[in-house]
């Protein structure tokens, strides 16, 4: 990828540049490749087979059925709620839906105050960021907690729902000091209303 923006080519063709690194080093090196572009603005022909990857970093994905013939040509988010066909229905798997909540953020989420008193408390440091679940009964382990950012994605918010022992996730701010937290039924209601307006704009 250096090699190639050395040259300060108007077009770059990238033919599955991450398919062989590890999951962690994959993701780091894609949000250098979005940073890199939103400071650059170069053209970027992307080819990989990850859907995921495709959804993560395309402004259009174009897929092409075997022989190279152009199937459906869309942004992410029509692709993924108005799929042209059964082959690219398939082709985005059957989470396409989940997804599609990978383009939403957590922004517009309702939070309200940490929990307190119930059979989970959140611990915070003493800059209020924080720390992990804390159980009541003593006996019982700490569990983690993963705070979330407005930018981050309602996936990541029903995921970590998902995990939570309340079924609330952390908000944080850009420095990591806690927001408050949001519930899984806000997290599930904004989830319905992204897949609505999704196929409304398809």
């Amino acid at each position: 990828m250096a090699r190639a923006l050395a040259a300060d080519p108007p077009v770059l063709l990238m033919d599955e540049p991450f398919g062989a690194v590890d999951p962690v080093v994959r993701t780091q090196l894609q949000d250098e490749l979005l940073r890199l572009q939103k400071e650059l603005s170069k053209t970027i022909v992307f080819v990989t087979h990850d859907v995921d990857e495709a959804v993560r970093l395309g402004d259009q994905i174009a897929i092409f059925r075997t022989g190279g013939h152009l199937v459906q040509c869309a942004a992410p988010a029509e692709l993924l709620a108005r799929p042209a066909d059964d082959f690219v229905a398939d082709f985005l798997g059957a989470e396409r839906g989940l997804k599609l909540l990978s383009l939403t953020t957590l922004a517009n989420v309702p939070q309200g105050p940490a929990p307190e008193g119930g059979a989970w408390t959140l611990a915070l440091d003493e800059a209020r960021k924080p720390l992990h679940w804390a159980p009541k009964d003593a006996k019982d382990a700490e569990l983690p907690v993963r705070p979330l950012k407005d930018t981050d994605s309602l996936l990541s918010a029903l995921n970590e729902s998902v995990a939570s022992p309340t079924g609330q996730i952390a908000r944080v701010d850009a420095d990591g000091v806690l927001t408050g937290v949001s519930s899984r039924d806000d997290i599930h209601e904004h989830a319905g209303q992204a897949h609505t307006e999704a196929r409304v704009a398809a």
